[in-house]
């Protein structure tokens, strides 16, 4: 009989794990379809840029990023030359670098 009631302990933490795992996988996935925010601290570091430029690289990120959104085409030549306004020509390759590999999967649309 003890041996049956450690059985059904063992079963029933076993069982409060393995829901408490899903709740959390569950929760980590709310925000699903959505790629989580970058965080640009070890690219701004990398440039080594001072308040100053740190803040209007920031705007400008967020301006971009707007564009994008809006759906605006053929905007990659007039943000490169923003960003050269800001960004040395061997920070802006830095720059490049690091959003290209930091770019979030595309997503497939199933629509047709």
């Amino acid at each position: 009989m003890k041996t049956l009631s450690t059985f059904l302990r063992q079963l029933t933490l076993a069982v409060l794990m393995s829901s408490l795992t899903g709740l959390a996988l569950a929760e980590g996935q709310r925000g699903e379809g959505k790629p989580p925010k970058p965080d640009f601290t070890a690219l701004f570091e990398q440039l080594q840029l001072s308040d100053e430029k740190r803040s209007a690289l920031q705007a400008l990120m967020k301006k971009h990023h707007e564009a994008r959104r809006e759906g605006a085409k053929g905007l990659r030549e007039q943000h490169r030359t923003e960003l050269g306004a800001v960004l040395t020509d061997e920070q802006v390759e830095i720059f490049e670098s690091y959003m290209k590999s930091n770019r979030p999967p595309r997503r497939h649309s199933d629509k047709k």
